[in-house]
C-alpha cells in the first residue's frame, strides 16, 4: 500500500504513514486522498489470490473475545458475513463536519452506525467483536454523508491526533476493550513492528494490558523489530501467519468441532 501511495516522484519506498502524508499533501484535500486510498484498498482486496488461513481459524474455533483488526480493508468482515456470522465493528471518529463528532466512538451493528462515547458501548448479541482502531474509508459509505465522518488513521498527522485523544476518558480506547486487554492474553498475528507507526499503536495496547501475556506470530524483518518485540515483553512464535493457522487447525482436528474453544 505504501508503494501504491508513493509511486510518483519518490525514488525510495516510504513507510506507510509517511507515504500517506506525502500523498495527502500532493492531493491537497482530505477528500481526494481518501478517495484514492479507497481505490487502492479495493484494488488490492480484489487481487487477493486466497484468504488468510487465519480467517478459517476464527470461524472453526470458538470466537475470540476481541479481534483487533489493523487492516484498512474489510476482507475479514466480508468473510464473516459469507459464513453467516454476526459482528459488531468499533472504530474512532478522527474527523467530522465542524468537529462535532471528533474523537467519539463509531459503532456498526449490522452495518448500522451509531456514535457514542468510549464508556457507553454495548457489545452484546453478536458472534464477533471487531475493533478497527485505524478505521477504513470503506466504512464511510455507511454513515450520514452530511456528518462527513472520517475514521482513517494513516498519515503521520492522523497518528499524532489519534494518540493524543487516548488520554481522555470519552475518546480513549473503549473501556470494555481495556478490561479485556488487561485480563486476556494478546496475540499479534503477522503484525509488523518494523515501521514506527505500528510500534506506537502496539505500545498503546501493551500499556493498557501491561499485566497480560502477549505473543506474536511473526518472523521479525529486522533487528529493530526484534528489539521492539523484546521491549514489549512479547514471546515470538517464529512462523508465517498462514503456517501458524494451519498448525492450529491440524492440532485441533483430532478433537472434533465439539471440542473447539474448551
Amino acid at each position: 500500500m505504501a508503494k501504491a501511495l508513493s509511486r510518483e516522484s519518490v525514488e525510495n519506498q516510504l513507510c506507510l504513514a509517511t507515504a500517506a502524508e506525502y500523498r495527502e499533501r500532493r492531493q491537497r484535500t482530505r477528500e481526494l486522498f481518501l478517495g484514492e486510498l479507497r481505490r487502492v484498498i479495493e484494488e488490492q482486496s480484489r487481487a487477493l489470490e486466497s484468504l488468510p488461513t487465519l480467517y478459517r481459524v476464527l470461524v472453526e474455533v470458538a470466537p475470540p473475545p476481541l479481534i483487533i483488526s489493523a487492516t484498512y480493508d474489510l476482507v475479514l468482515e466480508r468473510f464473516l458475513e459469507e459464513q453467516g456470522k454476526t459482528y459488531v465493528l468499533v472504530c474512532h471518529v478522527v474527523r467530522s463536519y465542524k468537529g462535532m463528532e471528533d474523537g467519539k466512538i463509531l459503532v456498526f451493528r449490522n452495518k448500522k452506525p451509531e456514535i457514542c462515547l468510549a464508556d457507553k458501548i454495548d457489545l452484546r448479541g453478536f458472534d464477533y467483536v471487531i475493533y478497527k482502531p485505524l478505521g477504513s474509508p470503506l466504512l464511510h459509505d455507511l454513515t450520514d454523508p452530511e456528518a462527513e465522518i472520517d475514521t482513517v488513521v494513516m498519515t503521520e498527522a492522523d497518528h499524532l491526533l489519534f494518540l493524543s485523544r487516548l488520554e481522555h476518558e470519552s475518546t480513549q480506547i473503549p473501556s470494555a476493550f481495556s478490561r479485556l486487554l488487561q485480563r486476556r492474553p494478546l496475540l499479534f498475528a503477522g503484525y509488523d513492528l518494523d515501521v514506527w507507526q505500528y510500534r506506537l499503536v502496539t505500545l498503546v495496547f501493551h500499556l493498557i494490558g501491561a499485566e497480560a501475556r502477549s505473543m506474536a506470530v511473526r518472523k521479525p524483518a529486522s533487528a529493530m523489530e526484534e528489539l521492539a518485540w523484546a521491549r514489549l515483553g512479547t514471546d515470538l512464535i517464529r512462523l508465517e501467519t498462514d503456517a501458524f493457522a494451519e498448525h492450529v487447525l491440524s492440532a485441533l482436528a483430532p478433537m472434533g468441532r465439539s471440542a473447539y474453544g474448551h
